[in-house]
């Protein structure tokens, strides 16, 4: 069994990067049940059950978030050192095995605590984290291509959740629903720890399938020098911690996540409050993940023609469009509106992934990529995490979203700016050794 899987057995180095990528696809669909929307869809039929409010319900994610972030920093360096396979394994169980606890449990406490630990090893262990850098680190000229393709995971996830998560809960009850979320989770995950790598040098091969520069062919030659300028130009994490681009980069993609988590967990709520049946909210959010899945082609397309940073603006921009324009639909109980606001966001969104990742890679390089990464995790996780508590929180106070969603739409577009203004770090002057190039 253990040779079936070894893909360094495949006769083309390229496809041993494209099983990465399919890892990749099956772990973020997975990612999209354990904090996407099917929290959401679990919110108030739990809270009407438990006699909850919103924030009560909210604060735990918001506390997993933040240990997440935490641990973040050190799942980066575990990444880098060991791989993805191990980690996800540990979170898959760890989060299964939450998840099917919460769905015998009463008492307010038992959930948060609960929530707390399958959330953080989720988003440390098992999420887009270590997924991401994984994909990163086995491409360098199809690395665009590469983490549209994988996260094409998330836009598959916010199709089929919404849909499967309406169904159960509306039919079965929420703790069916969370049974439903544990097996699907396990599932998905292990087989996508299965296919993840460490990285192609594990397997004498060189990022995109190249080969080394002893060749005629004038492809593989220019593949080959872009392996050479990305690991000569690899920033430590103690040169990268001093460059400006990296805290706002993990400012802009926290306040990215801080809306993002907010709209998942309060979309649901958001539009059957506007007058809308739960079913609406359902195929707006399957909506939601078509617009993320049509949007890869053209973000990984113009990664190759636009600067990484303007792209990067572009896709939290789109983000706030959508959400600016829920807002109009709700005032107008607009159905249309609601659908079209859904599309913008989740167009928005589908870039987030190829274009954030890809900013980070090309400014600092793969070698060292997950520690990078963990370094900005806190900021960004910390920031991600306050949004839906705090949008919780005024829901709470005030009765209505519209104040918390305005806020919203001004933290998609106060981040765009952040990554638009993000200089690029000047290249740096490395050595390429030669025993890791040998493939």
């Amino acid at each position: 069994m253990s040779k079936f899987y070894n893909l360094a057995k495949f006769n083309r180095p390229i496809f041993q990067g494209w099983w990465v990528v399919l890892g990749a696809i099956l772990a973020l669909v997975a990612s999209q049940g354990v904090s996407g929307t099917a929290t959401g869809i679990l919110q108030r039929p739990m809270m009407d059950d438990l006699g909850w409010s919103s924030a009560e319900y909210s604060l735990s994610g918001t506390i997993s978030l933040l240990l997440g972030g935490i641990l973040g920093v050190f799942s980066g360096q575990l990444l880098d050192q060991y791989g993805a396979r191990k980690l996800i394994a540990i979170g898959a169980t760890v989060l299964g095995i939450s998840f099917i606890y919460i769905s015998t449990i009463e008492s307010l406490l038992v959930f948060t605590l609960l929530t707390i630990t399958g959330g953080a090893a989720g988003a440390s262990l098992a999420g887009p984290l270590v997924v991401n850098v994984t994909v990163a680190k086995w491409f360098v000229r199809y690395r665009g291509w590469a983490l549209a393709l994988g996260s094409t995971g998330i836009s598959l996830g916010n199709i089929l959740w919404p849909l499967l998560m309406t169904y159960v809960v509306d039919t079965a009850g929420w703790r069916a629903g969370f049974l439903w979320r544990a097996g699907l989770v396990i599932l998905l995950l292990g087989a996508a720890a299965l296919l993840l790598r460490r990285k192609p040098e594990d397997y004498g091969l060189l990022p995109d399938g190249v080969k080394t520069q002893n060749t005629d062919d004038k492809a593989a030659q220019v593949g080959y020098q872009a392996v050479v300028a990305d690991e000569t130009n690899s920033y430590t994490r103690r040169s990268a911690i001093r460059t400006r681009a990296l805290w706002l980069i993990s400012t802009a993609y926290g306040l990215n996540t801080a809306a993002m988590m907010a709209i998942l967990m309060h979309g649901t709520a958001f539009i059957t409050d506007s007058d809308f049946s739960r079913s609406v909210a359902a195929i707006a959010f399957s909506i939601n993940g078509f617009a993320n899945l049509t949007s890869k082609i053209p973000w990984a397309w113009s990664l190759a023609r636009i600067p990484v940073r303007y792209l990067a603006g572009a896709t939290l921009t789109f983000s706030g469009s959508g959400v600016a324009l829920m807002l109009v639909a709700s005032s107008l109980n607009s159905l249309p509106l609601v659908y079209l606001g859904f599309f913008l966001w989740g167009f928005g969104f589908g870039g987030t992934i190829p274009v954030g990742e890809s900013i980070w890679a090309n400014y600092y390089g793969r070698k060292y990529l997950g520690s990078i990464r963990g370094i900005g995790m806190p900021l960004t996780i910390g920031l991600g995490a306050a949004g839906p508590v705090l949008v919780g929180l005024s829901f709470d106070i005030y009765q209505s979203y519209q104040l918390a969603f305005i806020c919203l739409v001004a933290a998609y577009f106060v981040g765009a700016s952040l990554l638009v203004v993000a200089p690029k770090p000047t290249p740096i002057s490395g050595v390429l050794r030669q025993s890791e190039f040998s493939g």
